[in-house]
């Protein structure tokens, strides 16, 4: 028994492993917590200064899910620019993806590292 217990917890950590490995553009860093999220017709996409990217991601939700996600001022997954006068070349592309059961928000500096969220 503590032998099948143990197979299952190694197979369960390779998996998130190799989960953690396959996302692409790769995470610098990722945390692992409990619980789950389940997307449902009333999410909304939340943008204010990335239109194209929430059409994209908009799209690849139908796409996925079957599902069709309206894009406006409110909604559970938020795309949001921070604006500042000129960030360095690192952070251009950098963001902040965070999942948890209240929503989907994704921040960064440009709409360059909003897309790189969209697409991670």
């Amino acid at each position: 028994m503590k032998k099948v217990l143990l197979s299952v917890a190694v197979l369960f950590l390779s998996s998130q492993i190799i989960a953690q490995n396959q996302l692409i553009p790769k995470p610098e860093t990722i945390k692992i917590n409990e619980g789950f999220l389940q997307l449902s017709n009333g999410f909304g996409i939340q943008s204010l200064d990335s239109n194209s990217e929430a059409d994209y991601l908009k799209n690849q939700l139908k796409k996925n899910t079957g599902k069709d996600f309206k894009i406006g001022k409110s909604g559970k997954i938020k795309l949001a620019v921070l604006r500042i006068k000129e960030p360095s070349d690192k952070m251009a592309e950098s963001y902040r993806l965070k999942i948890d059961k209240d929503g989907i928000s994704i921040n960064a500096y440009t709409n360059v590292g909003i897309f790189r969220g969209v697409k991670t």
